[in-house]
């Protein structure tokens, strides 16, 4: 005679409404972990709709982390939409789920209807490790480069964002870094390889000099919004100004060698943002 002791529960009887009150009490992570488990096609149907499609591992423990990289993942991976990576303080998840997950298949593999990356608290000794994840660039709608070193990783960046694969489908792009000092850098002799990339409609983002903002501008023909974004400046005072430049007017009377009368790249768009940002020279 079997002394285990089996308890009835009819928590798989409380409505929808109830069960998603609850979530709302835990991050999705937390809830897929806390609730995968249960075998229930209702529980499933839920996961699916409202955890599922968005993952994001921000205030996520090391050991659930593990375990979703390792065991949880098939259960929620084919549905997610919107996938944000990087720990608030602590861990680099870049590095640890391109080990548990991407050493023999990509991004897109992992997360085949993917429309949505964020990275977030990018370590400058894990830049390189951006590489699978950028490279997701063309094929994915949005990302977001929170909190990285822009300037280390601008090869990587702009190699993914100005790639030659024809069918591009990225609309928006949101790239900033991690101190006032840096920013996307671009040299003055662009790769022949970068070509330009038709589909991203919408940038933010850090860069280093106006160099870069030209070159972005010729890049990126179909923009329609650009900014804000931020420009830095060494100076022997402290200022942060916004100015709002109107492409074609304000910019090609502040800088006509950088931007002459003839420079048109981007015929919609009508309004660029930019911040300066002065700070000491030490």
């Amino acid at each position: 005679m079997s002394n285990t002791i089996e308890a009835r529960t009819h928590f798989t009887d409380l409505p929808n409404e109830i069960v998603l009150i609850i979530w709302k009490y835990l991050t999705h992570v937390e809830t897929m972990r806390s609730f995968g488990s249960i075998r229930c096609h209702r529980y499933i149907r839920l996961l699916e709709d409202y955890c599922y499609k968005s993952v994001d591992f921000y205030t996520t423990t090391f050991s659930t982390f593990q375990l979703c990289c390792t065991q949880l993942l098939d259960q929620f991976r084919f549905n997610v939409k919107i996938f944000k990576l990087g720990h608030q303080n602590s861990y680099s998840q870049l590095r640890l789920f391109s080990r548990y997950c991407l050493s023999s298949s990509s991004l897109l593999d992992v997360f085949p209807q993917l429309e949505e990356l964020v990275l977030r608290n990018i370590h400058d000794s894990d830049v390189n490790d951006l590489l699978p994840y950028l490279s997701s660039i063309p094929f994915i709608d949005k990302l977001t480069l929170n909190n990285c070193s822009l300037n280390k990783a601008s090869q990587l960046i702009c190699e993914s964002l100005l790639s030659e694969i024809t069918q591009n489908r990225s609309t928006s792009c949101i790239l900033h870094s991690k101190n006032q000092r840096d920013g996307l850098s671009l040299s003055e002799q662009l790769p022949l390889s970068y070509q330009p990339q038709y589909s991203l409609t919408y940038l933010q983002i850090d860069v280093r000099d106006l160099v870069t903002l030209k070159y972005l501008l010729i890049c990126l023909p179909n923009l329609l919004t650009l900014g804000p974004f931020f420009f830095y400046c060494e100076r022997n005072f402290n200022l942060i100004l916004l100015i709002d430049f109107h492409l074609g007017v304000d910019v090609k009377q502040n800088d006509e060698e950088l931007f002459p009368v003839s420079f048109d790249p981007c015929s919609s768009l009508t309004k660029l943002i930019i911040r300066f940002k002065f700070f000491y020279h030490r």
